[in-house]
């Protein structure tokens, strides 16, 4: 069965205890670290202890993120930085890697990436976690294209070096790609899904779609998620699905309101999977 987990990044500025403990009482099988220069500070053996106490593991790391733009030699460290983190949780079997904001492979800059990807593959072998490249939105009409915005292109680059995929629902449909047609075809290398819905609306900014766009509630937009729920159980996917939600969707300022939503959204999506997935003792064919 998949894995339903939840997203630290709902919740910017508050404690990982306290996004663990809000995990456990929605009912989330586990949580994904989305990591910030400061939090990657954190000693992993305490968030170990909180995996423990919580009864929620986690289960996926996201690369370190950062609000202002950095030079590729800091972005490059990130990752192996992340993922030295990652291979600390037994229980991890992802690290969110983002693409590399390139025209070409022959960019500098992409050496750098590729070079860091190389040393987090070879981290992850120890860890036993995959290396899951996410498609990157467009924040903005005049946020660039880089090399890897295509689905062709991002498909190419993880069969070539042999990496998983990260698929986020909203970042593709910023994109304008055909969210099932490009779900199909990337399936055979998915490791995670970043599952959130998209409002019909466009803010001038891109941090405003961010937040008040993307990464909103499931059924709170315009994607049709059930539907990709749908053909993850008729693969048998077993990978994770990750809600990744805006800290606006869920109103993280408000415990009470934000454990009201998540637990709304797991629940819907399990009763998805409960729907889709057959009775014990019963095949289902492959689709």
């Amino acid at each position: 069965m998949m894995k339903l987990i939840l997203s630290t990044g709902a919740f910017p500025g508050f404690s990982v205890e306290s996004s663990m403990s809000l995990a456990r009482d929605a009912g989330a099988d586990g949580v994904e670290l989305m990591l910030t220069p400061r939090s990657s500070h954190l000693d992993p053996e305490y968030i170990c202890r909180l995996e423990e106490h919580y009864e929620v593991p986690v289960r996926s790391v996201h690369t370190i993120l950062r609000l202002r733009s950095a030079s590729a030699d800091v972005l490059g460290r990130d990752i192996i930085d992340s993922a030295r983190f990652a291979s600390r949780f037994p229980r991890c079997r992802a690290l969110v890697v983002h693409t590399p904001q390139v025209q070409s492979l022959h960019d500098p800059a992409a050496r750098v990436w590729f070079d860091a990807v190389n040393t987090a593959v070879d981290i992850s072998q120890r860890g036993r976690f995959e290396i899951a490249i996410e498609n990157s939105g467009r924040g903005t009409n005049r946020t660039p294209t880089w090399a890897f915005d295509h689905p062709h292109r991002l498909l190419w680059l993880t069969e070539e070096w042999d990496l998983k995929i990260t698929y986020d629902t909203a970042h593709a449909a910023s994109r304008n790609w055909e969210l099932l047609d490009t779900l199909k075809s990337f399936l055979p290398r998915i490791a995670n899904i970043h599952l959130s819905d998209v409002a019909d609306r466009q803010y001038r900014f891109g941090l405003w779609n961010a937040m008040r766009r993307d990464h909103q509630l499931p059924g709170h937009g315009t994607l049709p998620l059930d539907d990709v729920l749908l053909k993850l159980a008729q693969t048998q996917y077993v990978g994770l699905v990750t809600l990744e939600l805006s800290p606006v969707a869920v109103q993280a300022w408000w415990r009470p309101a934000s454990l009201k939503r998540i637990t709304e959204s797991i629940e819907r999506c399990r009763v998805s999977m409960r729907q889709l997935h057959p009775p014990q003792g019963h095949t289902q064919e492959r689709a």
